[in-house]
């Protein structure tokens, strides 16, 4: 069993019957995201190797989500990345990349090449 706290009524993780083991945020980046999708979901703990749909969230959350991103990273993360890599550790490198390759107004094309080929 976790031995980490739900947060704020938060659903423990534990008792959602998740098919990964929780993996901790090891980044900056990852611990941003996984607090916004905590926040989102209502679940803790979040873990990087978790799935965004697993968890329970939707197309409704995942545009919800992806302004939070936008607002939190400075970067635009195309909607097609959470749906194509829906983990915290993917999406992690997506802002990442965009952070690197803008000018702090850049857009996330790196996940799978799905921005950039129209996806």
């Amino acid at each position: 069993m976790d031995d980490r706290l739900a947060v704020d009524g938060a659903l423990p993780r534990d008792t959602l019957g998740m098919s990964s083991d929780y993996v901790a945020p090891r980044t900056a980046t990852e611990d941003r995201l996984a607090a916004l999708w905590g926040t989102g979901l209502e679940i803790a703990p979040i873990g990087v190797d978790d799935d965004f749909f697993e968890l329970g969230g939707d197309s409704l959350l995942a545009a919800e989500l992806q302004l939070a991103i936008d607002q939190e990273f400075g970067v635009e993360v195309p909607a097609a990345a959470l749906f194509l890599t829906p983990t915290v550790a993917a999406l992690a490198v997506a802002v990442e990349a965009a952070a690197r390759d803008g000018d702090g107004r850049g857009t996330a094309e790196g996940v799978d090449g799905a921005a950039r080929h129209g996806a």
